[in-house]
């Protein structure tokens, strides 16, 4: 990202790119966390699925939703570039929610959200020993301000920016 895009105009005292950074994030959280947590719910009251069945569709969706970061994370360094990962990502993931709707497609939906995810959460990671957030803070414009000075991220931890 050029340093022209990261020094624009502040919104609400705060770095542009805090507010993507914040909104996608939020994003992967919410739709990761908030599905997971109904999921066997869903499938077991809606879905009329049995109890057992339930739970291992819940922990191969789990499972996969780890695993494919490290895939994700190859694609998005070498083919893709983090913007395109990001944006990529976060559509895929969308889609996968929005087949969730056809129960038909329960484990295509599943699939396509845990791939989904495997784009978009290493494409805000970029340094092994801080989580996702802070890496990305990292990068962006803290300097001038007293609020920046009180509340900057840790100084960088590794080579890889």
């Amino acid at each position: 990202m050029s340093r022209k895009v990261l020094d624009a105009s502040p919104w609400f005292g705060q770095p542009r790119g805090l507010t993507v950074l914040f909104l996608t994030n939020m994003w992967e959280q919410f739709s990761y966390f908030g599905m997971r947590a109904l999921l066997v719910y869903y499938m077991t009251k809606q879905l009329l699925i049995a109890q057992g069945t339930a739970s291992l569709i819940y922990g191969t969706y789990t499972a996969c939703a780890y695993f494919t970061p490290i895939v994700g994370g190859v694609i998005a360094d070498r083919l893709l570039g983090k913007r395109r990962a990001i944006i990529i990502g976060a559509s895929v993931m969308a889609a996968g929610h929005f087949m969730m709707g056809f129960p038909n497609l329960l484990y295509v939906a599943l699939a396509t959200i845990a791939l989904g995810n495997g784009l978009l959460a290493p494409a805000s990671t970029r340094c092994p020993c801080r989580p996702s957030s802070a890496a990305s803070l990292s990068r962006l414009s803290w300097s001038g301000s007293s609020r920046a000075r009180a509340s900057s991220p840790p100084a960088r931890c590794c080579s890889r920016g």
